[in-house]
C-alpha cells in the first residue's frame, strides 16, 4: 500500500531541489484515482512535504486535480498524462476541472488540508509571496502500486528576451550548452539541424 511518508519524502526533496518555497505553489496535479485509501493517504503526504495547512499556499487553499477523472488510469502513461494537462493549463492560463467530484471524499477533511479539488474552469491565479508576483508553479505527482514514487515541479517560462542585443548563435556562455535533435532518418536529421541552425543565426534570444 502507499506510504505517506515515502510520498512526502519524494515530494520535499523535489520541492528543495527546485530551489522554491512551497507556499509559492498554485496547483497539484495529484496521482489521485479516487479511493478511499489512496487519496487520503496522498493528501497527508503531501500536507506534511507542504508543511501543513499554513504552508501550502500563500493565499488560502492550493488547488489540486487529477486528470484521472477526465480520461481513466493510463497505467505506466499515467505521470506523463498529467504533466501533459499541467502544461497545457500553463499555455492557456487556466485551471480545468476534475470530473466526478461533486462529491468529495469523506475520509478527507479538505478544509483542514490545505487544498481544494478544483471543481469548476477557471483562470490560474498567480501567487504573491512577500510582495513578490512569483511564477505559476505546479507540482506533479505519480505513484505506482509497484513502488514507484515520482514527483515534479514544473514552473511557466515568464522571459521573453527583451533587451538580447545579439543573435543566439553569437553569443558566448561559460559553460557548455546542449541541444538534443532527433529525427527518424538522417535525412530528416539533417534538415532539422538546419532549422536550429538557422533559428540561432536569426533570434535574438537568450542562447541558454
Amino acid at each position: 500500500m502507499p506510504s505517506p511518508r515515502a510520498q512526502e519524502r519524494v515530494i520535499a526533496a523535489a520541492w528543495g531541489r527546485a530551489g522554491v518555497e512551497p507556499g509559492s505553489v498554485s496547483y497539484v496535479e495529484a496521482h489521485g484515482t479516487g479511493t478511499s485509501l489512496g487519496d487520503p493517504i496522498e493528501i497527508t503526504g503531501l500536507r506534511r512535504a507542504f508543511g501543513g495547512a499554513e504552508g501550502v499556499g500563500a493565499e488560502g487553499a492550493c488547488a489540486i486535480g487529477s486528470v484521472k477523472s477526465n480520461i481513466g488510469h493510463l497505467e505506466s502513461a499515467a505521470g506523463i498524462a498529467g504533466l501533459t494537462k499541467v502544461l497545457l493549463q500553463l499555455k492557456h492560463g487556466r485551471l480545468v476541472p476534475s470530473l466526478h467530484a461533486g462529491e468529495l471524499n469523506p475520509q478527507i477533511d479538505f478544509a483542514a488540508s490545505g487544498f481544494r479539488v478544483q471543481r469548476e474552469s477557471g483562470e490560474w491565479p498567480v501567487r504573491v509571496v512577500e510582495g513578490v508576483v512569483v511564477p505559476r508553479r505546479a507540482g506533479v505527482s505519480s505513484f505506482g502500486a509497484g513502488g514507484s514514487n515520482a514527483h515534479v515541479v514544473v514552473e511557466e517560462f515568464t522571459g521573453t528576451g527583451a533587451g538580447v542585443e545579439l543573435v543566439a548563435g553569437a553569443q558566448r556562455v561559460g559553460d557548455p550548452l546542449v541541444f538534443v535533435v532527433s529525427a527518424r532518418d538522417e535525412e530528416r536529421l539533417r534538415e532539422y539541424a538546419g532549422r536550429l541552425g538557422a533559428f540561432l543565426e536569426r533570434e535574438r534570444v537568450a542562447l541558454a
